[in-house]
Formats: structure tokens, C-alpha cells, sequence
């Protein structure tokens, strides 16, 4: 998926009990915060210009292409994990650890 556009965006990350997810659309413009045990997620409208940056920095991080899924050798302590999804015209696509 290089260079397409993206029309959704997940991000989840989540370590020691705590967890945090952001969800961006572009259909409406919006950016969603929700941290776990937080009743009321925190919503924000992002103009035409923030999401244009926003859409440009996954782009530059090539976030499309990134494997499935990533793994350590490493024994990880905390617990710590993320997920990115994203959907588009090209199709949708995941990538975690």
C-alpha cells in the first residue's frame, strides 16, 4: 500500500494493566481517545490541514507496509503491546506486536 490513501487508523497500546486507544476517521474528521477504565472518551474534530499532516506522517512512517505482526527474542517484563490497523481503498490491513 504505498502512497494510498488511508481512511481509517487504529492505534492500540497497552501495558501493566493500563491500555490506550486512538481511532481516526476520515469520513467525519474525527479523533477518538479511549484509555481503559476512563468512562467518557475524549473526542476531537481535526480540520482538513491536521489531517492532511496526520495522513502524511503515516505515509512517511510507511505504516502500510509494515509487517503482520512483530515479534522480540527478548522476554518482555511489562507487558507492554501494540496494535496499528488501517483501512483504505487499497483494502485494510494490521500490524502488532
Amino acid at each position: 500500500m504505498n502512497q494510498k490513501q488511508i481512511n481509517r487508523f487504529r492505534y492500540r497500546e497497552s501495558g501493566m494493566g493500563q491500555g490506550q486507544t486512538f481511532f481516526w476517521t476520515r469520513a467525519t474528521g474525527e479523533l477518538r481517545y479511549e484509555e481503559d477504565g476512563r468512562e467518557e472518551p475524549k473526542i476531537k474534530r481535526l480540520s482538513l490541514k491536521q489531517q492532511a499532516v496526520l495522513e502524511q506522517r503515516l505515509t512517511q512512517a510507511k505504516v502500510a507496509d509494515w509487517k503482520p505482526i512483530y515479534e522480540t527474542e527478548w522476554l518482555i517484563l511489562d507487558g507492554t503491546d501494540w496494535e496499528i490497523s488501517w483501512s483504505g481503498p487499497g483494502g485494510d490491513g494490521i500490524s502488532r506486536q
